[in-house]
This record gives C-alpha cells, structure tokens and sequence, in this order.
C-alpha cells in the first residue's frame, strides 16, 4: 500500500499520475475513484493525458449509472475461513456506511434503515437496491422512518446504481496497462462518498474471491481524509488484509493527525511505502516522530516537511537493492521527474 500526505498545491496528483504512467508502461492496469474532479481530462497533465491515448478510460456515473448493487452479499473473512454475509451482515454493513457519511442520522434513525433492510432481504433478497429501501421506509410510516428518508433523499432520488449489468473487476484488471477512472462529478459531496465506500465494498467482496497477491490491483483513493476509516469500514479491511487479496491501496490525503484518530492513523501506517510532501503544521511533528527511528532528529525531519519544494517529497520504505531484494525500510528524499523525462 501506498500512503501520500501533503498540503494543497505541492505536487501529489502529479507524482500519482507519474506512477500511473509508469505502472501502465509495465502492463498493470490501475483504478481511480475520483470523487475530487482532480482526475477529469481537463485536470490531468497534457503529457500524461497523450502518452496514455486510449488506454485512459472515464466512467461518468452521473451519466452511465454504476452497475454495482449495495445490498450484495460479500464475503467475510474469519482465519481461514470465507463466509458468505448473512442478512444481519448486509443490514450492519449498509447502516455503517450510512452512519459514516450522514453524521446528522440519530441512534433510532439508523437502527431504522437497519430493520428495514433485514425486511428487504428476507422480501427480495438479491433484488433488494435503494428505490426499494424507499418504499419500505414509507412504508413503515413512522416519524422516524420519515424523518429518515429525508435525511437519505439525496442518494434515493440519484440512485447512481443499476441492476442491469454487472461491473466485471477482473476484466478492467487484466486490461495490461489502462487506467480506469470512475468518476463521480456531478454529484453532492455525501453521495460522492457513500458511492466511493459502496465501490470499495464491492472490490472487497471481488478481491476476496478472485484477488491475488502476485498480480496487484492499485486502487487511488484521493483525499483518503474524507473516508471512513474505522475498524469495520472496507479502508481499514484493505490496509489490514488486503496485500494477500492483490490490493495496492493508494491512499492520498491533506491532511493526517487534524482529521483522523489515533486508531485510523494507526491503520494507515499499515501501508508499506509514504510518500510525505510539504506539510501542514499540524501534521509536522507527528510525522517528524514517526521518521526519527531512520537518520536525524525529530527537529532536523521537522524542518525538512517544513521546507520541501514543490515536486519533492520525503519516501519512506523498503527500496530496490542492486540484487533485486528490498531493503528493510529507509527514508530519503526525492525530487519527481517530470512526465517529460519518464520512459
């Protein structure tokens, strides 16, 4: 996995798109769940845009739907163990990541949508989706299923998912070197992410079942801050188990400390290789500490976060030794190559 921090401004979408270029010379395919516009055509870098040609491929969801269904019963993990989700499952998934992005939903708001999603399952099982959710909120009639509805509107009435196909992952995967981008412009904010943790549940579910740990899938999840990040939230499922299911988690955020506990944090450290550019002030010390155990004082890396020049950054992790082992972890900094001198 891959974790990139860094203010506004110091070169983090461009370093992506440099690794995307170089992962598509090679053959690997990646996916990009955009729900920041940074990735549309008129954003990326004209180099980056031409040398890919056609093997750039943009999903408009606002205007193709996504054909993914939120209610579909995923694979759990226990040891060895693979299970298929129970009702309850499914009921707890959907209502957490409600709760995750509708902050404003009380406790019996959601143990509402929870109850009436056992309902749906046990009605229409594999064709349970949000139009009927509606229908069985108004149904039940209550203030708070109501009240309820209203809360969750936004993502009823879009309805950005459809039932009339299936979005095949291993296809786009084994694509040998395009980038994929599922975009999500157009929409408000909080359906962007309910769609974004949807999306992550249904790769979860895929990658348990079909993922391999020789053949990487790179994920690039931009402004990760705004992910839920808690024990039971697909993120956390990723940076934990994902490596042995194929997953190269991608996780680019502003901000680290300011906007996400101790426990999340924790979980992010989980990924192998970071990338830290220029950083904000609040974020300086704590990652200061975390890079003093490697060479110099937590005031020298201090002051080197403080100082980065745009497009140069600080790398943290194992590095690619000349008898093609990787090393144990080591710190360094780097200064991007431009796209123009990539190949």
């Amino acid at each position: 996995h891959l974790l990139i921090s860094g203010k506004s401004g110091q070169g983090k979408t461009y370093f992506m798109q440099c690794l995307l270029l170089d992962k598509s010379r090679q053959g690997i395919s990646s996916i990009i769940i955009d729900y920041t516009e940074g990735f549309l055509p008129n954003q990326l870098e004209p180099e980056f845009v031409e040398q890919l040609g056609d093997r750039l491929k943009q999903r408009i969801v606002y205007t193709q739907k996504l054909p993914i269904n939120p209610f579909a019963r995923t694979i759990r993990t226990i040891g060895n163990l693979e299970l298929q989700e129970s009702d309850t499952d499914i009921a707890e998934r959907v209502k957490s990541v409600f709760a995750a992005v509708y902050t404003t939903l009380g406790i019996q708001q959601l143990n509402t949508i929870y109850e009436r999603i056992l309902v749906g399952l046990e009605r229409y099982d594999s064709k349970m989706d949000l139009l009927r959710l509606k229908e069985l909120l108004e149904e039940d009639g209550s203030n708070t299923a109501l009240k309820t509805l209203s809360q969750i509107r936004p993502l009823i009435d879009r309805n950005p998912f459809t039932s009339e196909e299936t979005i095949d992952w291993k296809e786009l995967i084994e694509k040998r070197g395009d980038v994929f981008v599922i975009q999500l412009t157009g929409y408000p904010r909080d359906v962007q992410l309910i769609i974004t943790e949807f999306i992550l549940w249904d790769l979860w579910n895929f990658s348990v079942r079909h993922g391999n740990k020789f053949a990487p899938m790179p994920v690039v999840m931009d402004e990760a801050q705004n992910l839920d990040h808690t024990e039971e939230a697909p993120s956390a499922r990723i940076l934990t188990e994902g490596r042995k299911f194929g997953w190269s988690a991608w996780f680019a955020t502003q901000f680290l400390k300011s906007q996400m506990s101790p426990s999340e944090l924790a979980r992010l450290q989980n990924a192998s290789q970071k990338v830290y550019f220029a950083q904000s002030e609040e974020d300086v010390s704590y990652i200061a500490n975390s890079l003093v155990n490697e060479v110099g004082d937590r005031r020298y890396w201090e002051d080197k976060l403080l100082n980065l020049r745009k497009g140069q950054c600080i790398v943290h992790g194992p590095q690619l030794e000349a008898n093609g082992k990787l090393s144990q972890p080591k710190t360094v900094i780097v200064d991007i190559s431009p796209l123009s001198e990539r190949n």
